[in-house]
């Protein structure tokens, strides 16, 4: 396939799964290049639980979907604020 001469890159061209192993292995470190995807999923996990509601609404397809804390007794809450947790609406699609 030629490379495109309008665009350096075309988002249709990538599935979600491909970009979320970009994202991990851009941002993960190890001296492999699992190594570094199964880094960069765990900081994916964590900067998106850290996401206040602003960025969540905002978050592209590479990220995965933010998971509640969970309390000694058993119940859900917010990562970011310690509240009850409440489900957030999908970001894109399933993830």
């Amino acid at each position: 396939m030629l490379p495109s001469k309008t665009s350096t890159f075309s988002g249709a061209q990538v599935s979600d799964v491909k970009a979320k192993q970009f994202r991990n292995q851009a941002t993960g470190i190890g001296q492999s290049r699992g190594m570094s995807e199964a880094t960069g999923a765990v900081r994916s996990l964590r900067v998106i639980d850290c996401a206040p509601k602003s960025q969540l609404v905002v978050a592209d397809r590479s990220y995965p979907r933010p998971t509640p804390l969970m309390n000694p007794d058993g119940t859900m809450l917010d990562a970011v604020t310690g509240l009850p947790w409440k489900q957030v609406p999908a970001l894109g699609g399933p993830n």
